[in-house]
């Protein structure tokens, strides 16, 4: 009994050791990583709760190198989901990363897009993105482009939150407004230097040297609350007609 006890607890030692290394891996590319090493596993997949048990982020990258110290992960390729209520929101793609777990941060970079799959659906695309999966606050400090389906923004950044009242919010900095127009030039809408948009209603605020072109008349103001969807005025402050 003795003898087969200690056979058993020989082989989960070895088995364990084998594990360990396993995970470690080698160092990848000494002179130019010199901080971080390659996981020997090809792909990956993790799984965080955010702060809402209500949202919840699936992330897939098929090569990952850790830092030595621990701190973060870089990723090849990360393909990150995020869900609410078991219902798939977002798919954010770019072609590498950078996975911070202790401020439940990713930072995606290189041709990163997210792709939005509720009822007002709309695809941005950056060269930098930062997720929170714990606020499940989306932002940009890069030129953006937001696209929807009858119009755009193009816009120095932009910083997307879901708000209890008004549903998601995206706010914008030195933002441009377009109007897809089918087999002819884009129309541009206006201008501001901060912009708030919620895609569930349609209204966008305006503010700081708005400029709106309605009904062929260009107006500037101060401050201005549109409906996109209908392309009507619902509120202007301190305003002047071109």
């Amino acid at each position: 009994m003795r003898k087969s006890y200690f056979i058993l607890i020989l082989v989960l030692g070895i088995g364990s050791f084998i594990f360990n290394n396993h995970l470690k891996g080698k160092f990848y590319n000494e002179k130019t990583e010199p901080y971080y090493q390659q996981f020997s596993l090809k792909n990956i997949k993790l799984n965080f709760q955010s702060k809402s048990l209500d949202n919840s982020y699936s992330l897939t990258s098929p090569k990952v190198l850790r830092n030595s110290n621990l701190e973060d992960f870089k990723l090849t390729s990360p393909y990150l989901e995020s869900f609410s209520k078991g219902l798939l929101i977002n798919i954010i793609k770019a072609k590498k990363g950078t996975l911070d777990p202790k401020m439940d941060l990713f930072i995606l970079e290189n041709t990163v897009t997210l792709e939005n799959n509720e009822n007002n659906s709309f695809l941005i695309t950056s060269d930098e993105m930062k997720i929170n999966s714990f606020t499940n606050v989306v932002s940009s400090e890069l030129p953006s482009i937001i696209k929807f389906e009858e119009f755009y923004f193009k816009s120095d950044n932009f910083f997307l939150e879901s708000k209890s009242k008004r549903g998601l919010e995206i706010t914008l900095n030195s933002t441009k407004i377009y109007r897809k127009v089918q087999n002819k030039s884009d129309v541009s809408l206006g201008s501001a230097k901060k912009v708030s948009f919620y895609p569930s209603s349609g209204l966008v605020i305006l503010e700081k040297s708005v400029t709106l072109n309605h009904d062929n008349i260009i107006i500037t103001a101060e401050e201005i609350h549109y409906d996109l969807r209908e392309q009507r005025i619902l509120n202007i402050n301190q305003s002047d007609l071109i």
